[in-house]
C-alpha cells in the first residue's frame, strides 16, 4: 500500500487498531474500555453474561447481608433477654436468702459462743452448699462463731453491710465482695439478731457463692462460646464463665466493655469482650432497694451468628459459578459459530480501508444482521472517498488562510508576540525586531532576555489575566527606552487550560514626548498669565505698602522729636509701637501674599487655611477695588476645617476670581464677597468658598463656552483665565468649581472642597 494513501486514512481520523491472532487463526481488533482490554468477541461475550449474572450476585450479597443483619439482631435480643432472667433469678435468690437469714436468727444456739455454735453452722452449711460461709458478729464487729474457722482474730466492724444491719435493725443485702476468709466472691446478707445488751445487738450473716449463677448459665443453655459476666458497680469482675483468665476480682472499669456497660447499665452493644473476640452483648443492672448494685452482661461471638449466614452465602455463590460457567460455554460455541467468523471477515476488509484502499468492499453474502451491517459498511466506504475529496479541498483552503493571516502578521505595524504555555517565544514579527531589536531567530523557542516590566505582564498574562491597553516602559537591545501599552489574549486549548498567549505591542514614545511638550507649553501659558495678572496687581501692591511705609515713617519722626525734649513716657511709647506694629503686619501680610502668588510652578501640596488665605488675597486686590469703586466683604466662618492643596495655585485662582469680578463692575462699583463656610446639606461636610460680585451678570449663552481657552468677553485679554483656573482647580484633591449668574443680579464663583479629614473624590466641574 503506498504511504501517502496510509497518511490520507489517517488524515481523516481512520486509525489502523492493534490485531491480534486468535487460537483458530482469524484476526480479531483489541478494544479498550475503562482501560479494561477487550481483544475478541469472546472477551466481549464473557462481559456480556457476566452483566447478566451481575444481578444475582447483588441479589445474594443482598440476602447474605440481611440473614446476617437479622442473626445479630435476634442474638441482641436473646442476650438482653437472658440478662434479664438471670438478673430476676439473682432477685429470687436474694429473698430466699432473707427468709433463710430469718428462720435462723430465731435459732437460740446462735447466740452461745464456744464450739456448739459453729458445729450448728457447718452442719447448715453442708446443707446449703451455696454460703460459702455463715456467722456470727458480736456487737463489736468481732466474728465469734463462724462455719469456716478463721486462723486469726477477724472483724466486721468496718464492712457497710455490719454497721447497716445495727443502724436499720433490719435485714441487709451487701456489696458484691471477695471474701478474707473464702477468697471467692460472694454477696453478703445480714440479720440483726437478739436484743443484745447496752452495746447492741449481734449481727447474723451469710456469704452467697455468686458461683450458683454458672450452673444457672449451663442450664440455660446457652450459645456456642457464651460469656456471663457479672460486675459490682466498681468494675470488678464477680463471676465470669467462662474465666480462662482468672479475671474474678480483678477491677476492669477501663475496659471498653465493662467502661460502657457502667456508662449506659442497660442495653445491647457490639464490641469485643475481655478476650478480645467480637461479641453480641445484653446486659442489665442488678438492683438494690432503689440502688444498683452490678451489672449481669451475657455476650455470644458474633462469628457464631453469623455463621450460618456465611455457609448459605457460599453455598448461593458455588451454585452461581456453575450457572455462569454452563451459560459461557454454550455462548462461546454459539457466538463462533455465527457471529465471530463473518465478523474477523470484515474486520479484514476494515484493516484495507483503515490503510488507505477505499475501494475495498465488504462481503454482503451474509444475511441477517451481518448482512446488513457489511451493506452499511460498503456504505460508509463510498463515503468516505467523497470526504476525502473534501477533506483534500478543506486543507488546501486552510492553507491559503493560514498564508494570510501569517502575511498580515508579518506586515503589521505593531509589535505581535506569541508565548506558549512555557513562557517560550513561538512568534516574533518583523515589527518586534523592529521595536525591541532582537532578531526573530534569537528569541524562537525561549523567552526574551529582559527582566523589565513587559516580561512581568507576560507572566501575568500566562497566569490568566487579559491586558487591554496597559501602559508601561520596556527596554530595546541598544538600551533605549521605550514607551509602550500592552494587549494580551489567553490562548486555551481544547480541555480549557491555558495553552499560550498573544501579547500586542504598541509604541507610544512619540505620542508621550508630544504629550509632554503639551504639558510644558501649558505649564509656560500658565506662567505667562500668572505674570499678566502679577502686572495688574504690581500698582495696586505698591500704593498698598505706601500707606504703612507713610504710617511707620511718621511714627519714627515723631518718636526722634519727643527723644530730644527728654525721656518717652511708657504710654506715649507704647501707643507709636502699636501704630508701628500695625503697619508692619499689613506689609508682611502684603508681601506674604505676594510671595505666594508668585511662587514658582511646582505642586506642593500641604494643608491650607482657607481663611488666611483669603484675607491675603484681600491685601493684594486692596488698591484694584477702592480704585473700581468696589467694596471688598471678608465673611469667614469661625473654627474653618482646613483643606488639602497647593497655596500658590489656589491664591492663583482666587486672585484671577477677584480680579474678574472688580474689573466686571468697575468704575460703577459694586459689592464683591469672599465667603468661607462648612456646608453641612451634604452627607461629609465640605468645605466652600464663594466669591460673589453685583455686577452685571453673564448671559445664558456665553455660560456654555465660559470655560473654553481663549474665550473673552473683554476688549483686552487672553480669554485663557478662567480656563487656567478650571485646570489650577483639578490639581487640588477632590476639589470642585461651580458657577451660577443671573443677569442684571450679579455671579456666583464656588469653590468646594473636601476638609483635610475626609476621604478624596473626583475633580468636576459644575455650572
Amino acid at each position: 500500500m503506498p504511504r501517502a494513501a496510509s497518511n490520507d486514512a489517517q488524515r481523516i481520523g481512520l486509525q489502523t487498531p492493534p490485531f491480534v491472532r486468535s487460537r483458530d487463526g482469524l484476526s480479531s481488533p483489541a478494544f479498550y474500555i475503562g482501560g479494561i482490554v477487550l481483544r475478541s468477541l469472546d472477551s466481549k461475550l464473557l462481559a456480556l453474561v457476566l452483566a447478566a449474572i451481575a444481578p444475582l450476585f447483588v441479589l445474594i450479597l443482598y440476602n447474605a447481608a440481611e440473614e446476617r443483619t437479622s442473626s445479630v439482631a435476634a442474638a441482641r435480643q436473646d442476650a438482653l433477654g437472658l440478662a434479664g432472667v438471670i438478673s430476676r433469678e439473682h432477685s429470687r435468690v436474694v429473698d430466699d436468702g432473707r427468709q433463710f437469714l430469718a428462720a435462723l436468727a430465731r435459732v437460740p444456739i446462735l447466740l452461745e459462743t464456744g464450739r456448739a455454735c459453729e458445729q450448728f453452722l457447718q452442719d447448715l452449711q453442708r446443707i446449703h452448699a451455696r454460703y460459702i460461709q455463715l456467722g456470727v458478729a458480736a456487737p463489736d464487729g468481732a466474728v465469734v462463731c463462724s462455719a469456716v474457722p478463721a486462723t486469726g482474730d477477724v472483724t466486721a466492724a468496718d464492712r457497710p453491710w455490719f454497721r447497716a444491719a445495727r443502724e436499720r435493725l433490719a435485714f441487709v443485702v451487701g456489696d458484691y465482695q471477695v471474701g478474707r476468709v473464702t477468697g471467692k466472691s460472694s454477696v453478703i446478707f445480714a440479720q440483726p439478731i437478739g436484743r443484745g445488751t447496752g452495746a447492741g445487738p449481734h449481727v447474723l450473716f451469710g456469704a452467697l457463692d455468686l458461683g450458683w449463677l454458672a450452673e444457672l448459665v449451663s442450664g440455660a443453655h446457652l450459645p456456642e462460646a457464651a460469656t456471663l459476666l457479672v460486675l459490682d458497680r466498681t468494675g470488678t469482675v464477680l463471676v465470669r464463665v467462662p474465666d480462662p483468665g482468672r479475671s474474678v476480682g480483678q477491677s476492669l472499669a477501663d475496659t471498653p466493655i465493662v467502661k460502657t456497660i457502667l456508662q449506659t447499665q442497660h442495653g445491647t452493644l457490639e464490641a469485643p469482650g475481655l478476650d478480645g473476640i467480637e461479641s453480641i452483648w445484653g446486659f442489665r443492672p442488678i438492683h438494690r432497694g432503689g440502688d444498683v448494685a452490678g451489672f449481669i452482661a451475657v455476650g455470644t461471638p458474633r462469628a457464631g451468628i453469623v455463621a450460618r449466614a456465611n455457609r448459605l452465602l457460599w453455598r448461593d455463590l458455588a451454585i452461581l459459578a456453575l450457572v455462569a460457567a454452563s451459560a459461557l460455554v454454550a455462548a462461546r460455541l454459539v457466538a463462533r459459530a455465527l457471529i465471530i467468523r463473518p465478523v474477523n471477515a470484515l474486520l479484514e476488509t476494515t484493516k484495507e480501508i483503515a490503510a488507505g484502499s477505499f475501494a475495498s468492499r465488504a462481503d454482503t453474502r451474509s444475511r441477517g444482521e451481518l448482512g446488513r451491517l457489511a451493506g452499511a459498511f460498503n456504505r460508509m466506504a463510498n463515503t468516505i472517498q467523497k470526504r476525502q475529496a473534501e477533506l483534500d479541498a478543506s486543507l488546501e483552503t486552510l492553507r491559503q488562510t493560514n498564508e494570510k493571516l501569517r502575511s498580515l502578521v508579518q506586515a503589521s505595524p505593531l509589535a505581535i508576540v506569541l508565548y506558549d504555555a512555557a513562557g517560550r517565544i513561538q512568534l516574533w514579527n518583523p515589527a518586534a525586531e523592529s521595536m525591541f531589536g532582537w532578531r526573530e531567530h534569537e528569541l524562537l523557542g525561549q523567552p526574551p532576555d529582559r527582566q523589565g516590566e513587559i516580561d512581568g505582564h507576560r507572566v501575568r498574562s500566562l497566569g490568566g489575566e487579559v491586558l487591554d491597553g496597559v501602559e508601561t516602559v520596556g527596554q530595546a537591545r541598544d538600551g533605549r527606552h521605550l514607551d509602550v501599552r500592552v494587549f494580551s489574549a489567553v490562548l486555551h486549548d481544547a480541555s480549557g487550560r491555558v495553552d499560550g498567549v498573544l501579547v500586542v505591542y504598541e509604541d507610544i514614545t512619540a505620542r508621550k514626548r508630544a504629550e509632554q511638550e503639551a504639558a510644558r507649553q501649558r505649564e509656560a501659558l500658565f506662567r505667562s498669565e500668572k505674570l499678566a495678572d502679577l502686572g495688574r496687581l504690581a500698582a495696586g501692591v505698591a500704593h498698598e505698602l505706601r500707606n504703612p511705609l507713610t504710617v511707620v515713617d511718621g511714627r519714627a519722626q515723631m518718636l526722634k522729636r519727643l527723644a530730644v525734649n527728654g525721656p518717652v513716657g511708657p504710654d506715649t511709647l507704647g501707643g507709636h509701637l502699636d501704630s508701628l506694629e500695625e503697619a508692619v503686619n499689613r506689609m508682611r501680610r502684603i508681601v506674604h501674599g505676594l510671595s505666594t502668588y508668585g511662587k514658582p510652578e511646582r505642586i506642593d501640596r500641604a494643608t491650607v487655611d482657607l481663611g488666611d488665605l483669603l484675607t491675603a488675597v484681600t491685601e493684594l486686590i486692596g488698591y484694584n477695588a477702592r480704585n473700581g469703586n468696589v467694596k471688598v466683604v471678608r465673611q469667614i466662618a469661625n473654627q474653618l476645617p482646613k483643606i488639602v492643596g497647593d497655596r500658590s495655585q489656589l491664591m492663583q485662582v482666587l486672585v484671577n476670581l477677584t480680579t474678574n469680578a472688580i474689573e466686571a463692575m468697575a468704575p460703577a462699583g459694586g459689592l464683591l464677597t469672599l465667603s468661607a463656610y462648612v456646608n453641612e446639606e451634604t452627607e461629609a461636610h465640605t468645605v466652600v468658598v464663594e466669591i460673589a460680585d453685583s455686577g452685571p451678570g453673564i448671559a445664558p449663552e456665553q455660560l456654555e463656552r465660559i470655560w473654553e481657552a481663549f474665550y473673552t468677553t473683554k476688549t483686552e485679554g487672553t480669554g485663557l483665565g478662567l480656563s487656567i483656573v478650571r485646570a489650577l482647580v483639578a490639581e487640588q484633591p477632590g476639589a470642585q468649581i461651580g458657577l451660577r449668574s443671573t443677569v442684571g443680579v450679579g455671579t456666583v464663583f464656588s469653590l468646594t472642597f473636601p476638609s483635610a479629614a475626609l476621604p478624596l473624590q473626583a475633580n468636576r466641574v459644575v455650572q
